[in-house]
Order: structure tokens, then sequence, then C-alpha cells
């Protein structure tokens, strides 16, 4: 039996013919790579030391993240005391609502490079803390001692987290937690 007869095509080229062909197309590839790898490695800063494309970088964010803990800390110190001015449980849903608002700013505040993962993690916190608040709230509302005594022990333990994880990211003002009282 006759081997098999195979058919070149047409117009075949030799594998150098190919490449050359190719390479201004694979370079340009590479080009466009590179200029997106080097573009989102470097980030420029204007002359507040927010990142051009609206982020924070590590530079700033001591001082972005003091701007919204002072103004929950002055808004928390505001509230009337409890018990004469003010039921115990109308303070706590305050504090509450407050800290909430605090995690929202948290949240909406852009933050580039290293401190995005600590930040989404002192958000995380930040809800919680916010969450045992209002529990605190609708314990007292009931008068249940032992819900008041667990959420108080888990705010505890996220505050304490909160100021490992704030030492580490170089932040002071937003140490410590809400004074009960």
């Amino acid at each position: 039996m006759p081997p098999p007869i195979v058919r070149r095509p047409r117009h075949h080229r030799s594998a150098a013919g190919r490449r050359g062909r190719r390479a201004p197309a694979t370079g340009l590839a590479i080009l466009v790579c590179a200029t997106a790898v080097l573009t989102g490695c470097t980030t420029a800063t204007d002359q507040d030391g927010r990142a051009t494309d609206g982020r924070v970088d590590a530079a700033r964010y001591p001082a972005e993240m003091a701007e919204i803990c002072d103004a929950t800390r002055l808004s928390i110190e505001a509230l009337p005391s409890p018990p004469d001015r003010i039921r115990r449980v109308d303070w706590a849903r305050e504090v509450a609502r407050l800290l909430s608002s605090q995690a929202a700013s948290f949240a909406a505040l852009a933050v580039s490079g290293d401190l995005a993962e600590d930040h989404r993690s002192l958000t995380a916190n930040a809800e919680r803390t916010a969450g045992e608040w209002a529990t605190i709230a609708d314990a007292l509302e009931r008068d249940d001692a032992e819900a008041i005594s667990a959420a108080t022990t888990e705010i505890g333990a996220l505050t304490l987290g909160r100021d490992d994880l704030l030492d580490e990211m170089g932040v002071d003002a937003c140490r410590g937690g809400v004074d009960a009282g």
C-alpha cells in the first residue's frame, strides 16, 4: 500500500516566516502587560498624600483614621450621661448607631497597598462592635443580665483585637473602647 498523500497548504510559510509575522503582535501584548503591571505597582499621590486614584496611602492613613475616630469619640462624649439624663437603653442604642456610622466611614475609605487587608479587618471589627452594642441595648430593654454580660465580654475581646491591629497599623487615635460608665 502506498503511503498517504500529505497535502501542503497553498500558502505554506516556514516557521520562521510565521514567527516574523507574529512578532509585532506579541511585542505589543508584552508592552501592554508591562505597562499595566508598572502602572499598578506605582501610585502617584497629590500634595495631601492621597493617591491620585482616590485611595489613601500608608503615609496618610493614620490621619484619615484619626479624623473618623475623633469624630466618633466626640459624638459619644457629647451624649447625655445615663441614667440621669438618658435611659441606659437609649444611650446604648446611640453608641451602637455612632459605631455603625464609624464602621461605614471606615468602609468608605479606599485604602491602597499593604494596609487594605488590615483595614478590612478593622472595618469588620467596628461593625461587630456596633452589633454588640445593639445587643446590649436589646438586652437592657429585656433586663437580660446574662446577655449584657456576654455582649460586654465580646466588646472587650473586640477592643483588645482592635487595639492590637491598630498598633500594627500605626494608628493611635482609634485605640480604646467606649466607656460604659
